[in-house]
């Protein structure tokens, strides 16, 4: 059988860059194939993808060595246009792809520049937008879509040119929960109704990938340091954790039984784990663990002092969109609070309340006192931090050290910090975000997207605000850098700060938040300690949530005396017992 991509001594360095970004890979991928590549950020993966099209060398300034064939043909001396033929690719940030101001018309485009004759555009959009459930939007603005309606946009313009080769980079990374599961319905489809020949998805969220692929790739440091079929590729979860992947919860938890020989295989899925651990109890070779010790986050040492006080907060928006509904809330000094709920539940809006960015509706925000609606920006700016979740619209300097310092240089300005201070706080900002010290001179923008992020955050923790808010704080980052900023702002919190999250990442609620509120339609249906919130499942659907892999792993077994509430894998070790 001939491959379909064969790579051959790739070696690839950017112009800007004094380190190969590539070293040596060789690698073949074969028609009808799902080939995952996974690995930590800067690690080479989504250069490695760019070769397959011939955006990597046409397109990048830059050295390459070695070969890259697809299809046959030599990608260094065949034109992207007419690689763009047979291999598609769609993007991390979708926007980056959309030409046209409609849906039907940003399908057309590609057939078009293909030379298919009218007829055959037209039978080929509506195609493209009936597999990916388009067909209501194809008359709208692209841009004004949902982030899984934009991201099924960039599938179905790609899909419409008919490619034998799709390249999906991190295609879920920048959505809410109802966004992830309707791009991954859209992969399941795409295998198995054979849309496409041969399937490629760069991706760092492995929990339903790791049921449909067929092969996983793991790439650090411009290495490939494992390739296999996806059942030996996670047979040793361990290696895998020690090189940035975070493996789903039921690997790990079987990977532990398999090392004390009580599991033959590695399972890949709940249903699968369900199954291997209710026999494993039933045969009474593990049993619940009565006298575990606690291993979640120590209490917050929390003051009497209220930082945030939400009185009958409503907010509509100038286009009539009725954001929030009457929200009553109190947040003490010191607590770490996660704010969950899908897109338009009113997280950010909330957020941004908080922040003094939004004046109320009707209603009262007060930080520490202080009402948002007559305090001066200066004042409120010294006792709240903000970081967005898009880091585009908060980065506006025209180096990344001017960046970190605008901040500070403004608290400077009215004696909040002193100047022997800056540097200082600088180093620290950058060296827990993972932002290089040797690119501060450089221009913000011609960083990556997961770069800008860190630079974004970076530049507010800096400053170490009473309260810091962070809009989906680990947006860009792999596993490592993840748990690097959620360290820190542990960190803060245990000084005292009071630092409320957004994400959509349950992991990071599970393992940070000690407090959590789950709202959906402006309003909110759950406030409590994050293992009652997160262990609510049937509440939790109604917003959208799905709670971590190893709850309802571990609520499946509560006939086996489990209990319900476990958020982490570590919870769920320490909670049975080996016979």
């Amino acid at each position: 059988m001939e491959p379909v991509i064969e790579i051959e001594d790739l070696w690839w360095r950017y112009e800007y860059s004094k380190d190969w970004v590539l070293k040596g890979i060789n690698l073949k991928i074969n028609p009808e194939e799902f080939v995952v590549i996974t690995g930590p950020n800067d690690s080479g993966k989504s250069s490695l993808v760019s070769t397959f099209n011939g955006l990597i060398p046409h397109s990048q300034r830059g050295a390459m060595k070695g070969r890259v064939r697809v299809l046959g043909q030599d990608t260094a001396s065949t034109e992207v246009a007419a690689l763009c033929a047979f291999v598609g690719m769609t993007f991390q940030d979708p926007e980056t792809q959309f030409l046209l101001s409609r849906v039907d018309e940003e399908v057309a485009f590609g057939p078009q520049n293909l030379g298919y004759r009218p007829e055959e555009v037209r039978d080929k959009v509506s195609w493209a937008l009936e597999m990916t459930r388009l067909s209501e939007f194809r008359m709208k603005d692209p841009v004004e879509l949902s982030g899984g309606q934009k991201q099924r946009t960039a599938l179905a313009a790609t899909l419409a040119m008919s490619p034998k080769v799709m390249v999906l980079d991190e295609p879920t990374s920048m959505l809410d929960p109802i966004g992830k599961d309707e791009i991954m319905e859209i992969i399941t489809s795409m295998k198995r109704q054979r849309l496409v020949e041969t399937i490629i998805v760069v991706e760092h969220h492995l929990e339903e990938l790791a049921r449909i692929a067929d092969r996983f790739i793991l790439l650090k440091d411009g290495e490939i340091l494992l390739d296999a079929p996806t059942e030996k590729f996670f047979s040793d979860p361990d290696f895998l954790i020690e090189n940035g992947v975070r493996v789903p919860d039921v690997c790990a938890i079987s990977g532990y039984l398999k090392k004390r020989n009580l599991l033959g295989n590695i399972t890949l899925s709940l249903e699968e784990a369900v199954e291997s651990l209710a026999r494993l109890f039933s045969e009474r070779r593990i049993m619940p663990n009565k006298k575990r010790t606690d291993t979640r986050m120590p209490p917050a040492h929390l003051g009497d002092e209220t930082a945030v006080e939400v009185d009958n907060l409503h907010y509509v928006y100038p286009d009539g969109t009725v954001a929030l509904r009457g929200l009553d809330l109190k947040i003490r000094k010191g607590e770490f609070i996660a704010l969950i709920g899908q897109n338009g539940s009113g997280k950010t809006t909330l957020s941004k309340l908080i922040a003094g960015i939004y004046k109320p509706t009707s209603g009262s925000v007060k930080i520490f006192g202080m009402d948002t609606r007559v305090t001066p920006t200066p004042r409120l700016i010294s006792k709240v931090g903000y970081v967005f979740q898009n880091p585009d619209h908060q980065i506006f300097n025209d180096t990344i050290r001017k960046e970190l310092e605008f901040g500070l240089r403004n608290l400077l300005s009215f004696g909040l910090v002193k100047e022997e201070e800056i540097e200082q706080r600088i180093r620290e900002s950058i060296k827990i975000t993972g932002v290089p010290e040797d690119i501060l001179d450089e221009h913000p923008f011609l960083m990556s997207k997961g770069m800008r992020q860190r630079i974004a955050v970076a530049s507010v923790l800096a400053m170490k605000p009473d309260v810091l808010i962070v809009d989906e704080p680990t947006t860009g980052q792999d596993t490592p850098q993840s748990i690097d900023v959620m360290n820190f702002l542990q960190r803060l919190n245990e000084m005292g700060h009071t630092i409320i999250i957004i994400t959509h990442e349950m992991w990071i609620v599970a393992r940070w938040a000690r407090r959590t509120i789950a709202l959906a339609e402006g309003k909110i249906l759950l406030d409590g300690p994050t293992n009652e919130v997160l262990s609510n499942t049937e509440v939790l659907k109604k917003t959208f949530v799905r709670p971590t892999q190893v709850t309802l792993l571990s609520q499946s077994l509560r006939e086996y005396g489990m209990p319900g509430d476990i958020l982490t894998v570590d919870e769920f070790m320490n909670s049975i017992e080996v016979s």
